[in-house]
């Protein structure tokens, strides 16, 4: 395990794509796959398939890209609202957690 720090987007960001580990400061620990670094918010697991089906035809994108990203964003805003202390919630395999709230990250170089 390789840590990260300070834990900040440009130190995270080049893990995007890797497994990382993070214990959060309420001791809760958390591991997966490193999709995206938004908005001082670390987001793991996404699934990338809605991006790729979004692109078929330009209007039918136009109108997929508008309603996922909306569903996308009102979904991580109700989970980054409703766990104990505003760190992060789960929601089936995709889970976020707030840079503010993580006091560990490491990397899992192989």
């Amino acid at each position: 395990m390789q840590p990260i720090f300070p834990i900040n987007e440009d130190t995270v960001k080049p893990y995007i794509g890797r497994n990382l580990y993070a214990i959060t400061h309420e001791e809760i620990e958390a591991f997966g796959r490193l999709s995206r670094v938004e908005g001082g918010v670390l987001y793991f697991n996404e699934d990338p398939a809605p991006a790729a089906a979004a692109t078929s035809q330009k209007s039918k994108r136009k109108t997929t890209t508008a309603k996922s990203l909306k569903a996308k964003r009102n979904h991580y805003g109700q989970f980054l609202q409703s766990a104990a202390g505003n760190f992060a919630a789960e929601t089936g395999n995709a889970f976020a957690l707030e840079m503010a709230q993580i006091a560990y990250l490491f990397s899992d170089d192989n």
